[in-house]
């Protein structure tokens, strides 16, 4: 599972990197390679890229991705993963079958498991932040 958190959380990353850089206000490119993560979310808030409930889920799953990194042998719980995933649905993140809004046991009822329900947040919150934005050269991105 690390390797999917790392890998998605990397790709999200260089989508706001991708964002702040084609923003005619955003910082500079000396300064956004310093830029912590949760920096370069701020900025995309800052330049009203992305919505404050998107930034709150945006700033969860990399809190999870931080506690992959570095607790060794961290691993996540449904109920936890569960959780990031309302939390990512409830600012605007779509899901199938909307498991989202499921209790625990409507989830696990529906064949979910924490991988896939992890897996799920990372990656569609990555198309929910470039759904964004307004310009077409973003699906060229996320192809």
């Amino acid at each position: 599972m690390l390797e999917e958190v790392l890998f998605y959380h990397l790709t999200l990353e260089a989508l706001m990197v991708e964002i702040v850089r084609r923003d005619p206000n955003g910082t500079g490119e000396s300064k956004l390679r310093r830029l912590s993560f949760a920096k370069k979310t701020d900025e995309c808030l800052r330049l009203e890229k992305i919505s404050s409930e998107l930034h709150a889920a945006v700033l969860a799953l990399n809190k999870v991705r931080n506690q992959y990194a570095h607790e060794l042998g961290y691993e996540i719980s449904f109920e936890a993963a569960l959780a990031l995933a309302k939390l990512c649905g409830a600012a605007g993140v779509e899901f199938t079958d909307d498991f989202d809004s499921c209790t625990v046991e409507q989830a696990k009822h529906l064949g979910y498991e924490t991988f896939e329900l992890l897996n799920a947040s990372f990656r569609n919150t990555f198309f929910a932040v470039a759904e964004c934005q307004d310009e077409d050269q973003w699906l060229e991105f996320t192809a």
